[in-house]
């Protein structure tokens, strides 16, 4: 059996953008937040723009929590950011091991860019 696990709130692709700006310092509620239609987008070969799914995914954790006896360690999504920013993102960081592609986040800013222009 497979268990998709995080904490007992559900959160909007919106609120994991806003969680993960006020754990790096940033005033969340001044992130301009671009929405797109990804079939309106040519990516490179391989390539899949954040958030995969065009569509709010939401996962109950109460199978596992019954099935594991397992309780969740953070209870709010900000925590689970602010925790993921100060422990793997910093860390990576300072060792120069952050490996990202933003080919298709370029791609998309820049046609959204066009269209406000």
């Amino acid at each position: 059996r497979v268990y998709n696990v995080k904490n007992t709130k559900a959160v909007t692709f919106d609120g994991v953008a806003r969680a993960a700006a006020k754990a790096a310092g940033l005033d969340p509620s001044k992130v301009e937040l671009i929405h797109y239609d990804p079939k309106k987008f040519k990516f490179p070969e391989g390539s899949k723009a954040f958030p995969m799914r065009p569509q709010h995914f939401f996962c109950g954790i109460h199978r596992a929590m019954k099935d594991l006896d397992w309780a969740p360690k953070y209870d709010s999504t900000d925590a689970i950011f602010k925790d993921a920013y100060e422990n793997d993102f910093v860390q990576f960081k300072a060792a120069g091991k952050l490996k990202g592609d933003f080919v298709c986040d370029d791609i998309i800013l820049e046609q959204a860019k066009a269209v406000v222009a």
